[in-house]
Order: C-alpha cells, then structure tokens, then sequence
C-alpha cells in the first residue's frame, strides 16, 4: 500500500507539479489538508545561530536557503543565541521566525498601556513630601507576551517577569490652592530583585484656578526576578502645593511600558 501511494505522488508530481494530502485538487505545488492534526516540520537541537550542523544537505554541498527546521535548544554566545523555536536557513545563519517566545531574540519591543479611569480630586492631601498614592489604572493592551508582564486590576499592581523595560508615566493636573506655583511628583521605579529608583518631575505654574501642569517621568530598568509593582504616583520635595486642590486628570494620566529584551 506504501509502494502504491509513493508512485501516485511522484507520478501525480511529475505530470502537474502539485502534490495533495488529503485533498484531490491540490491548490498548490504541496497542498496538505487536515481537521485535526498538524505538520512536524524536523526538531533538531541547533548549536549556534551561524552553525549549519547538524542540519546537512542530503544531496552533499552546502545547506539550501531557505530550509526550515524546529530548534529544540537554548545554544551559542552572544550575538549567536539560538532559542526554542522555528529557524529558516538564510545561506550564512539561522533567522528565528517572529513569535511570542523570541521577539526577545529579535531586539522587537512589546507594549502595555494603562489609563487612569477617573479623575482624581484632593490628590495627596494630607502626604507629605516622599509620600505617595496609587494612581488606579486600566489595562488598555498587553502584548509583552508570555515572558512579560501581567496586571491586577483589584490590587493595581503589575507583575513583571525578569527582562529589560523602558516605563514611561505621562500624568497631567490642576492645583488651585492659592500660593501653590509648583508642583513636584516622583515615581519609583523597580529594579533588579527588589530594590527601586526614584525620578522627579517638578512644574511651575499658575496659582489659583488655571494652574495645570503636568509631566512624563520615564527609566529603562533591568528587572532579574519577578517583582510585583504597584502603581503611584509621590510628592517630591521641592513643590510647595500642599493641602486640597490638587486634582489628578483621568484618561490623560497613562503608563506605558515597553519589554525591550530579556537580558
């Protein structure tokens, strides 16, 4: 039975140059069809990301461009990294095909968006300099992946998986105390295992009813192990709004974060 549908397929290739599987009106040179099953293209374990081997050219010579296999290793030193995943063969290396588990490998970086959803009123009153006050947000998108990071709307933290991020706060306010004329906010910023780093941003503005200000406190960070961060926004030292007043934006209050790599 295998010798019958071996000769079908070569003379079936020979006089039209298409080949189906599990279909009689191929609509291409190999056309295969299935409801419930796949097609395993070869596992290999790659060694490095310009080594052919292990994978050769049956015919001798050198591997064709073009060749595709599925790299079961994590193999090679920088800048050859090869990972778990599809690689074709380009003529000098392997070029990892772009999926959620190496957009890493490929430097492509991946966004998360948040918004506040309302307006904040009385901002920090009552915190004094070095203090701080979530910020509730919503989760707009999320495309960091499965090696990214994830959100808890009920406790307003994110959970960040190890990987290098750039994190940007964009928050926008008025202050209409009278004698307030700047305005000064930080953030902190998680770093490595479990420390943070503070950024400023301080504004000057009116005093009285049009005084809005507002600003983008931004850092790339290095995260090496899973940190739970939550979302605030803190008095800096150098304003000198205090009291009611202060008034948060919903919807122009955003962060925004970008996995950049994972190493």
């Amino acid at each position: 039975m295998f010798r019958l549908i071996f000769i079908l397929l070569v003379f079936t290739s020979a006089t039209t140059a298409q080949v189906g599987i599990g279909t009689t009106s191929p609509e291409g040179a190999l056309d295969i069809f299935a409801s419930n099953s796949g097609v395993l293209f070869p596992r290999v374990a790659l060694t490095a990301k310009n080594v052919a081997a292990p994978v050769l050219n049956p015919d001798g010579g050198l591997l064709a461009v073009s060749t595709v296999v599925y790299n079961t290793a994590t193999a090679g030193v920088s800048p050859n990294v090869v990972k778990p995943g599809y690689y074709y063969w380009s003529g000098t290396d392997w070029v990892s095909f772009a999926t959620d588990t190496n957009l890493d490998y490929l430097g492509i970086p991946r966004t998360a968006v948040f918004e506040s959803s309302s307006n904040i009123s009385n901002f920090l009153n009552g915190i004094g300099a070095g203090g701080k006050q979530n910020i509730p947000m919503t989760e707009i998108t999320n495309h960091t992946g499965s090696n990214g990071l994830t959100f808890n709307s009920a406790t307003n933290q994110i959970t960040f998986n190890p990987g290098v991020y750039q994190i940007s706060f964009a928050y926008e306010g008025t202050h209409n105390r009278a004698g307030c004329t700047v305005s000064s906010h930080f953030v902190d910023f998680p770093v490595g295992s479990g420390s943070s780093t503070r950024i400023h941003s301080t504004a000057t503005h009116n005093s009285g009813g049009t005084s809005n200000y507002g600003g983008i406190i931004q850092y790339v960070t290095k995260i090496t192990s899973t940190r739970v961060w939550t979302i605030a926004l803190g008095r800096g030292q150098s304003g000198n709004c205090y009291g009611t007043g202060n008034f948060i934006r919903g919807v122009s209050t955003q962060l925004s974060i970008l996995r950049l790599s994972d190493d």
